[in-house]
């Protein structure tokens, strides 16, 4: 994997359910980063989507990646970064045997980030969400 171990969002290891995590460790899949805060331009969030399959009418993938200066998001300012909405079977080909790979630019000066997701629909997915400190020259 072209990422650092330490950002991972959401590792794919658990089947995705809706979650919002509030702490460092990974449960279902999810975690709460420290970044400490990101660089001046920022860093990039991908969100890589795998189906075998193919999905229904109703079947999407949504999610969006959150900030905070508390680790369990229970006080202070929630920011929203990113938002990935509308990854869904009409507006990408899923089941093409390649993944389905979304690239977000996000920056903050808030310690902890998240990801919040939900996946509808009955096909087998892998969901990664990722980030790095370096701009894609390649993915």
């Amino acid at each position: 994997m072209a990422f650092d171990a330490n950002l991972v969002l959401f590792d794919g290891s658990e089947a995705i359910t809706a979650s919002n995590p509030t702490s460092t460790t990974r449960t279902n899949g999810y975690a709460v980063l420290d970044i400490k805060e990101t660089a001046a331009k920022g860093m990039v969030a991908a969100l890589i989507v795998a189906v075998k399959g193919s999905m229904g009418d109703t079947d999407y993938v949504i999610g969006t990646i959150q900030a905070c200066d508390t680790e369990d998001f229970s006080t202070g300012e929630v920011e929203r970064l990113a938002s990935f909405g509308g990854a869904t079977h009409t507006e990408h080909t899923f089941g093409a045997e390649c993944p389905i790979i979304i690239l977000r630019r996000i920056a903050t000066k808030k310690r902890y980030i998240r990801f919040c997701g939900n996946l509808s629909g009955t096909a087998p997915t892998t969901l990664y969400v990722l980030l790095s400190p370096y701009p894609f020259g390649t993915l």
